[in-house]
Protein backbone atom coordinates (compact mmCIF):
# COMPACT_ATOMS: atom_id res chain seq x y z
CA UNK A 1 0.00 0.00 0.00
CA UNK A 2 1.66 3.21 -1.15
CA UNK A 3 -0.36 5.25 1.34
CA UNK A 4 1.30 3.39 4.22
CA UNK A 5 4.52 5.34 3.62
CA UNK A 6 2.80 8.65 2.95
CA UNK A 7 3.55 11.20 5.67
CA UNK A 8 2.09 14.45 4.36
CA UNK A 9 -0.64 15.77 2.13
CA UNK A 10 0.59 17.75 -0.84
CA UNK A 11 -1.12 21.13 -1.17
CA UNK A 12 -0.39 22.87 -4.44
CA UNK A 13 -0.22 26.66 -4.83
CA UNK A 14 -3.79 26.85 -6.09
CA UNK A 15 -5.13 25.02 -3.03
CA UNK A 16 -3.10 27.18 -0.64
CA UNK A 17 -4.50 30.27 -2.34
CA UNK A 18 -8.12 29.12 -2.39
CA UNK A 19 -8.02 28.07 1.26
CA UNK A 20 -6.31 31.36 2.21
CA UNK A 21 -3.70 29.55 4.25
CA UNK A 22 -0.98 32.22 4.06
CA UNK A 23 -2.46 35.04 1.96
CA UNK A 24 -6.03 36.27 1.74
CA UNK A 25 -7.84 36.69 -1.57
CA UNK A 26 -8.60 40.33 -0.88
CA UNK A 27 -5.26 42.12 -0.75
CA UNK A 28 -2.80 39.22 -0.63
CA UNK A 29 -1.71 39.93 2.94
CA UNK A 30 -1.63 37.51 5.89
CA UNK A 31 -4.59 39.26 7.52
CA UNK A 32 -7.50 36.89 8.30
CA UNK A 33 -5.63 33.85 6.96
CA UNK A 34 -5.40 30.51 8.72
CA UNK A 35 -1.76 31.21 9.51
CA UNK A 36 -2.58 34.57 11.11
CA UNK A 37 -5.09 32.91 13.45
CA UNK A 38 -2.91 30.04 14.63
CA UNK A 39 0.49 31.76 14.66
CA UNK A 40 1.52 32.53 18.23
CA UNK A 41 5.18 31.61 17.73
CA UNK A 42 7.76 33.93 19.31
CA UNK A 43 10.77 32.55 17.43
CA UNK A 44 11.59 32.81 13.74
CA UNK A 45 12.24 29.08 13.61
CA UNK A 46 8.87 28.38 15.19
CA UNK A 47 7.09 30.48 12.58
CA UNK A 48 8.89 28.66 9.77
CA UNK A 49 8.02 25.28 11.28
CA UNK A 50 4.36 26.24 11.64
CA UNK A 51 4.24 27.38 8.02
CA UNK A 52 5.76 24.09 6.98
CA UNK A 53 3.17 22.16 8.98
CA UNK A 54 0.32 24.11 7.39
CA UNK A 55 1.71 23.74 3.88
CA UNK A 56 2.34 20.01 4.39
CA UNK A 57 -0.41 18.67 6.70
CA UNK A 58 0.11 15.29 8.30
CA UNK A 59 -1.51 12.41 6.44
CA UNK A 60 -1.39 9.60 8.99
CA UNK A 61 -4.09 9.55 11.67
CA UNK A 62 -1.51 8.13 14.09
CA UNK A 63 0.89 11.00 13.48
CA UNK A 64 -1.93 13.52 13.83
CA UNK A 65 -2.99 12.03 17.17
CA UNK A 66 0.60 11.97 18.39
CA UNK A 67 0.93 15.67 17.65
CA UNK A 68 -2.39 16.42 19.37
CA UNK A 69 -1.28 14.38 22.40
CA UNK A 70 1.90 16.45 22.56
CA UNK A 71 -0.08 19.69 22.46
CA UNK A 72 -2.40 18.45 25.23
CA UNK A 73 0.56 17.32 27.32
CA UNK A 74 2.29 20.68 26.95
CA UNK A 75 -0.93 22.38 27.97
CA UNK A 76 -1.01 20.26 31.13
CA UNK A 77 2.66 20.95 31.85
CA UNK A 78 2.23 24.68 31.50
CA UNK A 79 -1.25 25.07 32.95
CA UNK A 80 0.13 27.60 35.41
CA UNK A 81 0.03 31.04 33.76
CA UNK A 82 3.31 32.13 35.34
CA UNK A 83 5.11 29.01 34.07
CA UNK A 84 3.64 29.53 30.62
CA UNK A 85 4.80 33.15 30.42
CA UNK A 86 8.24 32.28 31.77
CA UNK A 87 8.80 29.58 29.14
CA UNK A 88 7.43 31.90 26.45
CA UNK A 89 9.88 34.62 27.50
CA UNK A 90 12.72 32.11 27.28
CA UNK A 91 11.67 31.17 23.77
CA UNK A 92 11.45 34.86 22.85
CA UNK A 93 15.12 35.26 23.81
CA UNK A 94 16.09 32.15 21.86
CA UNK A 95 16.79 34.04 18.64
CA UNK A 96 16.96 32.53 15.17
CA UNK A 97 19.42 29.78 16.08
CA UNK A 98 18.59 27.72 13.00
CA UNK A 99 19.69 30.46 10.60
CA UNK A 100 22.54 31.42 12.92
CA UNK A 101 23.93 27.89 12.86
CA UNK A 102 23.85 27.95 9.06
CA UNK A 103 25.86 31.19 9.04
CA UNK A 104 28.37 29.79 11.54
CA UNK A 105 28.79 26.65 9.46
CA UNK A 106 29.32 28.79 6.36
CA UNK A 107 31.93 30.92 8.13
CA UNK A 108 33.75 27.82 9.39
CA UNK A 109 33.87 26.36 5.89
CA UNK A 110 35.00 29.60 4.23
CA UNK A 111 38.53 29.55 2.87
CA UNK A 112 39.18 33.26 3.17
CA UNK A 113 40.94 34.60 6.24
CA UNK A 114 38.72 36.43 8.71
CA UNK A 115 39.97 40.00 9.19
CA UNK A 116 38.97 40.98 12.68
CA UNK A 117 38.98 44.73 12.13
CA UNK A 118 36.54 44.42 9.23
CA UNK A 119 32.97 45.33 10.22
CA UNK A 120 31.50 42.46 8.20
CA UNK A 121 33.56 39.89 10.05
CA UNK A 122 32.91 41.52 13.39
CA UNK A 123 29.25 40.81 12.69
CA UNK A 124 30.19 37.15 12.19
CA UNK A 125 31.64 37.09 15.69
CA UNK A 126 28.53 38.78 17.09
CA UNK A 127 26.33 36.27 15.22
CA UNK A 128 28.36 33.42 16.69
CA UNK A 129 27.84 34.78 20.20
CA UNK A 130 24.09 35.05 19.55
CA UNK A 131 24.04 31.40 18.46
CA UNK A 132 25.85 30.34 21.64
CA UNK A 133 23.39 32.30 23.77
CA UNK A 134 20.47 30.81 21.87
CA UNK A 135 21.76 27.27 22.33
CA UNK A 136 22.25 27.91 26.02
CA UNK A 137 18.68 29.16 26.26
CA UNK A 138 17.51 26.09 24.33
CA UNK A 139 19.19 23.79 26.85
CA UNK A 140 17.63 25.76 29.69
CA UNK A 141 14.17 25.35 28.12
CA UNK A 142 14.78 21.65 27.54
CA UNK A 143 15.93 21.08 31.13
CA UNK A 144 12.98 23.04 32.48
CA UNK A 145 10.43 21.10 30.44
CA UNK A 146 12.13 17.78 31.22
CA UNK A 147 11.87 18.51 34.94
CA UNK A 148 8.20 19.43 34.60
CA UNK A 149 7.53 16.37 32.42
CA UNK A 150 9.02 13.96 34.93
CA UNK A 151 6.88 15.50 37.65
CA UNK A 152 3.58 14.83 35.84
CA UNK A 153 3.32 11.04 35.44
CA UNK A 154 -0.26 11.21 34.13
CA UNK A 155 0.84 12.98 30.94
CA UNK A 156 1.40 10.70 27.97
CA UNK A 157 2.99 11.71 24.70
CA UNK A 158 5.38 9.67 22.59
CA UNK A 159 6.62 12.85 20.93
CA UNK A 160 7.48 14.60 24.20
CA UNK A 161 8.97 11.41 25.63
CA UNK A 162 11.31 11.28 22.66
CA UNK A 163 12.19 14.98 22.81
CA UNK A 164 12.50 15.52 26.55
CA UNK A 165 13.60 12.18 27.94
CA UNK A 166 15.37 10.28 25.16
CA UNK A 167 19.06 10.03 25.94
CA UNK A 168 19.68 12.58 28.69
CA UNK A 169 23.44 12.09 28.32
CA UNK A 170 23.21 13.89 24.97
CA UNK A 171 21.88 17.01 26.69
CA UNK A 172 24.53 16.79 29.41
CA UNK A 173 27.27 16.41 26.80
CA UNK A 174 25.95 19.40 24.85
CA UNK A 175 25.86 21.52 28.01
CA UNK A 176 29.47 20.61 28.83
CA UNK A 177 30.69 21.44 25.33
CA UNK A 178 28.74 24.69 25.27
CA UNK A 179 30.18 25.70 28.62
CA UNK A 180 33.67 25.57 27.07
CA UNK A 181 32.77 28.38 24.65
CA UNK A 182 31.33 30.52 27.45
CA UNK A 183 34.21 30.07 29.88
CA UNK A 184 37.42 28.94 28.17
CA UNK A 185 37.49 29.51 24.41
CA UNK A 186 37.70 33.31 24.39
CA UNK A 187 36.82 36.50 26.21
CA UNK A 188 33.02 36.38 25.94
CA UNK A 189 32.46 40.06 26.83
CA UNK A 190 34.85 41.20 24.09
CA UNK A 191 33.22 38.80 21.62
CA UNK A 192 29.84 40.46 22.14
CA UNK A 193 31.45 43.56 20.60
CA UNK A 194 32.87 41.60 17.68
CA UNK A 195 36.39 41.01 19.02
CA UNK A 196 37.80 37.53 19.60
CA UNK A 197 40.50 37.49 22.25
CA UNK A 198 41.68 34.14 23.62
CA UNK A 199 42.03 33.75 27.39
CA UNK A 200 45.24 35.04 28.92
CA UNK A 201 47.23 32.54 30.95
CA UNK A 202 48.19 28.91 30.60
CA UNK A 203 45.22 28.18 28.35
CA UNK A 204 45.97 31.10 26.03
CA UNK A 205 47.13 30.69 22.45
CA UNK A 206 50.97 31.03 22.49
CA UNK A 207 51.21 32.80 19.12
CA UNK A 208 48.48 35.23 20.11
CA UNK A 209 50.28 36.00 23.37
CA UNK A 210 53.50 36.75 21.47
CA UNK A 211 51.65 39.13 19.13
CA UNK A 212 49.92 40.79 22.08
CA UNK A 213 53.27 41.16 23.84
CA UNK A 214 54.74 43.01 20.84
CA UNK A 215 51.86 45.49 20.85
CA UNK A 216 52.12 46.07 24.59
CA UNK A 217 55.88 46.61 24.27
CA UNK A 218 55.42 49.30 21.62
CA UNK A 219 52.72 50.98 23.72
CA UNK A 220 55.09 51.12 26.68
CA UNK A 221 57.80 52.66 24.51
CA UNK A 222 55.36 55.27 23.20
CA UNK A 223 54.34 56.24 26.72
CA UNK A 224 58.01 56.44 27.69
CA UNK A 225 58.66 58.69 24.68
CA UNK A 226 55.79 60.95 25.70
CA UNK A 227 57.10 61.22 29.26
CA UNK A 228 60.58 62.04 27.95
CA UNK A 229 59.33 64.97 25.87
CA UNK A 230 57.18 66.21 28.71
CA UNK A 231 60.35 66.43 30.77
CA UNK A 232 62.49 67.99 28.04
CA UNK A 233 59.94 70.67 27.18
CA UNK A 234 58.83 71.16 30.77
CA UNK A 235 55.19 70.75 29.78
CA UNK A 236 53.14 68.01 31.44
CA UNK A 237 50.10 68.60 29.21
CA UNK A 238 51.79 67.18 26.12
CA UNK A 239 49.61 64.43 24.70
CA UNK A 240 49.17 62.14 21.73
CA UNK A 241 46.91 63.27 18.93
CA UNK A 242 45.54 60.71 16.48
CA UNK A 243 44.58 61.64 12.95
CA UNK A 244 43.66 58.95 10.43
CA UNK A 245 46.67 56.99 9.28
CA UNK A 246 49.07 59.41 10.95
CA UNK A 247 48.43 58.69 14.59
CA UNK A 248 50.55 59.39 17.64
CA UNK A 249 51.35 62.96 16.75
CA UNK A 250 52.93 64.77 19.69
CA UNK A 251 50.67 67.72 20.48
CA UNK A 252 52.36 70.71 22.09
CA UNK A 253 49.80 73.10 23.61
CA UNK A 254 49.70 76.68 22.33
CA UNK A 255 50.52 78.04 25.77
CA UNK A 256 54.01 76.53 25.49
CA UNK A 257 54.94 78.70 22.52
CA UNK A 258 56.38 81.82 24.14
CA UNK A 259 59.06 84.27 22.96
CA UNK A 260 62.47 82.68 23.11
CA UNK A 261 61.22 79.11 22.93
CA UNK A 262 62.09 77.05 19.89
CA UNK A 263 60.87 73.62 18.98
CA UNK A 264 63.52 70.87 18.91
CA UNK A 265 65.25 70.36 15.56
CA UNK A 266 64.00 66.77 15.22
CA UNK A 267 60.37 67.89 15.28
CA UNK A 268 58.55 67.60 11.94
CA UNK A 269 55.26 69.57 11.76
CA UNK A 270 52.28 67.31 11.05
CA UNK A 271 49.13 69.30 11.82
CA UNK A 272 47.76 72.16 13.87
CA UNK A 273 44.51 72.71 15.74
CA UNK A 274 42.87 74.97 18.27
CA UNK A 275 44.57 73.19 21.15
CA UNK A 276 48.11 73.16 19.81
CA UNK A 277 50.65 72.14 17.19
CA UNK A 278 51.45 68.50 16.44
CA UNK A 279 54.75 66.94 15.50
CA UNK A 280 56.49 63.72 14.65
CA UNK A 281 60.08 62.83 15.36
CA UNK A 282 62.00 60.04 13.61
CA UNK A 283 61.70 58.00 16.81
CA UNK A 284 57.93 58.58 17.13
CA UNK A 285 57.44 57.73 13.46
CA UNK A 286 59.38 54.50 13.91
CA UNK A 287 57.33 53.54 16.98
CA UNK A 288 54.09 54.33 15.19
CA UNK A 289 55.03 52.12 12.23
CA UNK A 290 55.96 49.34 14.61
CA UNK A 291 52.61 49.71 16.33
CA UNK A 292 50.76 49.42 13.01
CA UNK A 293 52.70 46.23 12.24
CA UNK A 294 52.01 44.88 15.73
CA UNK A 295 48.28 45.56 15.33
CA UNK A 296 48.23 43.74 12.01
CA UNK A 297 50.05 40.79 13.54
CA UNK A 298 47.60 40.69 16.44
CA UNK A 299 44.69 40.90 14.02
CA UNK A 300 46.04 37.93 12.08
CA UNK A 301 46.31 35.94 15.30
CA UNK A 302 42.78 36.88 16.36
CA UNK A 303 41.58 35.75 12.94
CA UNK A 304 43.33 32.43 13.41
CA UNK A 305 41.87 32.01 16.89
CA UNK A 306 38.35 32.62 15.58
CA UNK A 307 38.82 30.11 12.77
CA UNK A 308 40.01 27.52 15.29
CA UNK A 309 36.99 28.22 17.51
CA UNK A 310 34.59 27.89 14.58
CA UNK A 311 36.23 24.64 13.49
CA UNK A 312 35.89 23.21 16.98
CA UNK A 313 32.27 24.32 17.19
CA UNK A 314 31.39 23.09 13.72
Amino acid sequence: DMDADKKHLVLDACTLTNLEIFANNNDGSERDTLFSFVDHAVTAGGKRLLKNWLAKPLYSAKAINQRLDAVDALGTLLDDAADHLEIRDLFASFGDVERGLARVHSAAAAEETVVMFDDTNKRKVVDFVKVLKGLKTGLEISDRLRHEWQGVPDCTSEVLDSLLIGDESISDDAAEKLDYFFTSAFDFVEAENGEVKPPIGESGDPEYLVALGKLEEVDRELESELDMWRGKLGERSLRWYHRGKEGYQLEVPKKWFKPGRRIPSEFTPMSEGQTGKRFWTPRIQELYRRRVDALEGLSDQESGVFKKILSRFD
